[in-house]
């Protein structure tokens, strides 16, 4: 992120500053609610007079996307909406991490499986986990301290927390319920996704996948635990030798995925999302104040 100071510190004490500028002061008191609707009153009436020339100089809107991945619409982005790129954790890199680096067969495959931070419990975790243990594949899965897991074969390794950046940095796939965030890490590091979605955000990050040709989405009927039993409730998700056979088929594609990949992971990484969002925070604050309303008066 640079030599400067954090970004969050940067950005608190540009509002800071700013608010002090426009208001005189650094905060005012908590007046009772006539009080505040009186002093309000002629401000929020001049508002909706004027609402057309104040609203899009006041505007700021900052987006944690790229427009290669989630496009404008025609015209390009309205007044005061900014792409700034994605806003994802990003440790130092480490060329060597024991627990992924030792104690196993590293020329077997590596796939990543997040479960998330939301959606339905992951009781189909353990078939999961022995429908991999028969396979080619090793296997990392991170839980965010959402699943309990009894002890796992070779071959598989199960974390409460692990830096994505660090596993996909070995991985060849991403796996699970992930939302853009875990979807812009795995790009970013120019590997594919496939992945299964919960809520609708998922659903439409995952159809832009798609049809980049950056990965699949997973279609199937729920997972039950181990395959045994009546599917749990919550949201469509895939059978564990459906999750295998679509493993094989995306990395069956070999270098043309792979140049995909590559090709887009170019649009990330040229984008610092924190240093972005900063700068154009101070440039918004900078600018020439928009012209003062008319005094009030009585409506034309």
């Amino acid at each position: 992120m640079g030599n400067g100071p954090p970004v969050s510190g940067r950005i608190q004490r540009r509002f800071r500053r700013g608010c002090t500028h426009a208001f005189g002061a650094t905060g005012v008191g908590r007046p009772g609610r006539w009080r505040r609707w009186r002093t309000q009153a002629p401000f929020l009436r001049v508002g909706l007079r004027h609402a057309d020339a104040i609203r899009p100089a006041h505007r700021l809107a900052l987006m944690a996307d790229v427009p290669e991945f989630h496009p404008p619409p025609a015209g390009g982005p309205a007044r005061g909406w900014h792409y700034v790129g994605p806003l994802t954790d990003r440790p130092r890199p480490e060329s060597h991490v024991a627990c992924l680096d030792d104690g196993w067969d590293t020329s077997r495959p590596l796939v990543y499986l997040t479960l998330g931070s939301s959606g339905r419990p992951a009781d189909y975790l353990p078939g999961l986990i022995d429908t991999f243990a028969a396979s080619p594949y090793r296997l990392v899965v991170t839980t965010g301290g959402r699943a309990g897991v009894p002890p796992v074969p070779d071959g598989v390794r199960v974390f409460d927390y692990l830096p994505g950046e660090w596993i996909l940095a070995r991985a060849q796939v991403l796996l699970g319920v992930v939302g853009i965030g875990a979807i812009y890490q795995a790009l970013r590091q120019a590997r594919p996704v496939l992945c299964w979605a919960e809520h609708a955000d998922q659903r439409a990050h995952l159809a832009r996948v798609e049809a980049l040709g950056l990965g699949r989405r997973l279609w199937s009927r729920r997972l039950s635990s181990g395959g045994r039993g009546a599917p749990p409730a919550g949201g469509p998700s895939p059978e564990p030798a459906q999750v295998l056979e679509a493993i094989d088929e995306l990395l069956a594609e070999g270098d043309a995925l792979r140049t995909r990949c590559r090709a887009f992971a170019v649009h990330l990484t040229a984008r610092d999302g924190g240093e972005v969002a900063a700068d154009v925070f101070e440039r918004h604050l900078e600018s020439a104040p928009p012209p003062r309303p008319p005094r009030l008066g009585p409506p034309a």
